[in-house]
C-alpha cells in the first residue's frame, strides 16, 4: 500500500493536535514493581533502573510484536535481520545480544539450543501480554546466569470477573492478517484465561536491494512468515492461604530466509513449548510467604535449504534445547520496613544439535549432546532505615557442574525526598553468564579437515557494574524528569579462535561500557501528554580500543499521545538510531568490519471505540517510507499500513 487520501488524512490530525503519553505507566511511576526484588514492592524503595509497559500502553500504540515494543525501551538496541519473524537480538546497555534474560510467567526463556545461546526475540507477539518490566543492569543475584545486561520480565493475563472473550482481526500491507481470541474470568476460586493467534505474512525480502544487486540474476522474492500460538494461564485458591498457578505457552513458526542472496528455498521452522505449576502459602499469620515452583522451556528448531539457480548450497539443521527448572523462594516479613528473602535453585539444560551443509561440494557437519545442572543459594534483604531511605542488598551462589562456583551480589539504596518530588538512587552488582553448552561441547568437521571443538574448561563472563541517577516531579506529577549514569566492565568473554583449519571459543576479549539513560515526560493538558527518551551508550572494546559492533552510541525515542475525544484517540512514535559499527552484510566477499549510519522511523496510529467493547483502528508503520538497515545487507520494514476491528463480549 502507497500514500492515499486516507494517510495522509490521519497524518496531519496526528500532527495537528499534537502530543501524547508514549507510557503512562512509566510516567506515574506504578505503585509496585516486581522484577527488581523477586515480590511485590513500592517503586519509591527501588532503586534499580526500571521501565514498565502495560497492556493498555501497547494496546494505544498498536505494537503487535515485542521487537516493536523493547526497541523503545531505553538502554535497550534491538537488530532484527529483516521483517517479520527473522532473527531478532536484544542488546542490552551495550552488552552481548546472550547477556538479556527474559522471563515469562516466571519461566526462564534461554534458549540452550542456539550456539552461543542467544534468544532470538522474533517470534513472540504481545496479543496476551498484560505487563512487561524490563530492568536493566547486571542481575544475577536474582536471577543468576545470562542477567548481565538486563532481565525483561513479561506477565500475561489472567481473569478476573464474570467471563470476558475478545476478538481482533486485522490486516494490511505484505497480505498480512492477524487474529486473536482471548476469554477469561473467574469462577468461586478459579481465575482463568485462554488464547489462540495467529499471524500471516507474504513479507517483504530479507536481503537488501543493493545485496541482491551483487549477484546475477537475484531477483527479489517475498519471505514470508506464519505464527501459531496457544497459551493458558490459571489460577485456584485451594484453601485460605495457599494458592495455585498453572501457565502454558506453545508457539509454532515458519520463517523464510536468505541464507544465500534471494534464496526462495530456505526456511526455518520453530516449535516452542513453555510452562510453569507453582503454589504460594503464608504461613505463621502471613510472616513468612512460601513459593514453590517447577517450570519446562523447550526449543525446538529446523532449517532446511535445498539448491535452486542461484546457490547449490544444501543444508539442515535441526536443534533442541531444553531446561527443568525447580525453585523454592521464601518471603519472611520480619517487620513493615524489613523483608529477608531465601532462595534455592536446580536446572537442568540440555542440547541436542545435528548439522548438515554441503556448499558445492565443501561439507560441514556435526553432531552434539550435552546437558549440565546447576545448582544456587541466593539471599536478599530488603530494609528502610528511615522513611527516606531503602535499600536491598543481595548475595547469590552458583555451582555449574561444569564450570566451578560463583559468586554474585547487588546492593541498591535509594533515597527519596517525597515533598520535593525527588529521588536519588544508585546501584552495584555483579553478574555472569554460563558458556552456550555448544561453546562448552559442540563438535563439527569439514570436508576440508577442519574441525570445530568446544572446550569444557572455558570460564563464566563475568561483570562488574553501578549506576546512579535521579528523578524529579514537578506540578503534582505532571512534569517528570531525570537521568541515571551507567558504568560496566565485563570479563572473559568469548571469542572465536582459528588454528589453521581448525577453530575453537576462548575467553579472551573484555568490553568497558558508560552512558547516560535520560528522560523528561509532561502532561501537557488533560489530552495531551508527552515522554522523550535519549540513551547515550559508549562500548568499548578493551583490546582494539574500538566501539563494539551494532551498539550506536545514540538512541532517541519520543513517544506522543492525544485523547482527541471520548472514542478517538491518536498516538505517534518516533524513534532515532545512531550511527555505529557493524560488520559486513556481503555474502560474497570476506566479513569485515564497516560504518553503518543513522536512521529515523515514525509510526502513527489511531482507535476509534465505536460502542462500549467495539472498536475500530489503524496504523502506519514507518510513515515516511525510510529505507534502512538494522542489521548490514538485511532491508528494515517499509511502509506498513494496517486496519482492524476489535469486539469485547
Amino acid at each position: 500500500m502507497k500514500n492515499t487520501s486516507t494517510i495522509a488524512a490521519l497524518t496531519l490530525s496526528l500532527f495537528a493536535v499534537g502530543a501524547a503519553e508514549t507510557a503512562h505507566a512509566q510516567a506515574l511511576l506504578p505503585e509496585t514493581v516486581v522484577t527488581a526484588t523477586r515480590l511485590p514492592t513500592p517503586r519509591e524503595r527501588v532503586a534499580s533502573s526500571i521501565t514498565i509497559i502495560t497492556a493498555a500502553d501497547i494496546a494505544a500504540k498498536q505494537q503487535r510484536t515485542l521487537v516493536e515494543t523493547l526497541g523503545a525501551v531505553p538502554g535497550l538496541r534491538v537488530v532484527q535481520s529483516g521483517g517479520l519473524g527473522k532473527q531478532t537480538s536484544v542488546f542490552s546497555r551495550g552488552s552481548n545480544s546472550n547477556h538479556t534474560l527474559i522471563v515469562i510467567d516466571g519461566i526462564e526463556m534461554s534458549d540452550t539450543s542456539t550456539s552461543n545461546g542467544a534468544f532470538n526475540f522474533a517470534h513472540l507477539l504481545t496479543d496476551h501480554i498484560e505487563r512487561i518490566e524490563v530492568v536493566r543492569g547486571p542481575q544475577s543475584t536474582l536471577f543468576g546466569s545470562d542477567a548481565i545486561g538486563a532481565v525483561i520480565n513479561i506477565t500475561t493475563k489472567l481473569g478476573a470477573g464474570p467471563a470476558q472473550f475478545v476478538a481482533r482481526a486485522e490486516g494490511g500491507s505484505f497480505d498480512t492478517g492477524h487474529a486473536t481470541l482471548q476469554a477469561s474470568g473467574s469462577r468461586d476460586r478459579l481465575r482463568y484465561a485462554f488464547g489462540t493467534s495467529y499471524l500471516d505474512s507474504d513479507g517483504e525480502s530479507v536481503s537488501a536491494p543493493r545485496i541482491r544487486g551483487l549477484k546475477a540474476g537475484a531477483i527479489e522474492e517475498d519471505d514470508g512468515y506464519t505464527y501459531r500460538s496457544l497459551s493458558m494461564r490459571l489460577g485456584y485458591e485451594a484453601t485460605e492461604g495457599v494458592d495455585l498457578g498453572f501457565s502454558i505457552h506453545n508457539v509454532q513458526t515458519r520463517a523464510e530466509t536468505d541464507q544465500a542472496i534471494e534464496d526462495p528455498d530456505a526456511y526455518e521452522r520453530t516449535r516452542q513449548w513453555f510452562g510453569r505449576a507453582d503454589a504460594t502459602i503464608d504461613l505463621y499469620d502471613g510472616r513468612m510467604e512460601s513459593i514453590v515452583a517447577a517450570s519446562v522451556t523447550r526449543h525446538d528448531r529446523d532449517s532446511f535449504n535445498v539448491p535452486d539457480g542461484l546457490a547449490n548450497t544444501l543444508q539442515r539443521g535441526d536443534d533442541l534445547g531444553e531446561k527443568t527448572k525447580f525453585e523454592i523462594q521464601n518471603n519472611f516479613f520480619v517487620s513493615d520496613d524489613h523483608v529477608l528473602t531465601l532462595g534455592l535453585e536446580t536446572e537442568l539444560d540440555s542440547l541436542r544439535n545435528i548439522q548438515f551443509s554441503n556448499f558445492s561440494g565443501f561439507t560441514i557437519q556435526g553432531t552434539t549432546k550435552a546437558d549440565a545442572r546447576t545448582n544456587a543459594v541466593y539471599v536478599q534483604d530488603q530494609f528502610a532505615l528511615s522513611d527516606r531511605v531503602f535499600g536491598t542488598l543481595g548475595f547469590r551462589y552458583d555451582d555449574h557442574d561444569t564450570l566451578g562456583s560463583k559468586i554474585t551480589f547487588r546492593l541498591a539504596p535509594v533515597v527519596a525526598f517525597p515533598e520535593r518530588g525527588l529521588r536519588l538512587r544508585g546501584a552495584i552488582g555483579t553478574g555472569f553468564r554460563a558458556p552456550a553448552l555448544f561453546q562448552l561441547f559442540g563438535n563439527t568437521r569439514s570436508s576440508n579437515g577442519g574441525i570445530f571443538t568446544g572446550d569444557p574448561n572455558l570460564r563464566a563472563e563475568e561483570s562488574t557494574g553501578w549506576e546512579v541517577g535521579f528523578e524529579q516531579s514537578v506540578g503534582g506529577g505532571k512534569l517528570t524528569y531525570g537521568s541515571v549514569y551507567f558504568d560496566q566492565e565485563i570479563r572473559n568473554l568469548l571469542e572465536t579462535r582459528f588454528t589453521g583449519l581448525n577453530s575453537t571459543v576462548i575467553n579472551l576479549a573484555r568490553a568497558d561500557i558508560s552512558g547516560f539513560e535520560s528522560f523528561i515526560s509532561a502532561r501537557l493538558s488533560p489530552t495531551v501528554t508527552a515522554r522523550l527518551d535519549h540513551t547515550f551508550t559508549r562500548a568499548e572494546n578493551r583490546a582494539t580500543g574500538g566501539d563494539l559492533r551494532r551498539r550506536p552510541k545514540q538512541k532517541l525515542d519520543a513517544d506522543l499521545r492525544y485523547q482527541a475525544s471520548d472514542r478517538l484517540s491518536l498516538a505517534g512514535v518516533v524513534q532515532f538510531i545512531g550511527s555505529g559499527k557493524d560488520i559486513s552484510g556481503n555474502p560474497l566477499a570476506a566479513p569485515e568490519e564497516i560504518y553503518k549510519g543513522s536512521h529515523t522511523l515514525l509510526n502513527i496510529s489511531a482507535n476509534f471505540d465505536i460502542r462500549e467493547g467495539a472498536a475500530f483502528f489503524g496504523r502506519i508503520s514507518n510513515l515516511l517510507d525510510r529505507r534502512y538497515e538494522t542489521a548490514d545487507g538485511f532491508s528494515g520494514s517499509s511502509r506498513t499500513v494496517v486496519v482492524g476491528a476489535r469486539l469485547a463480549f
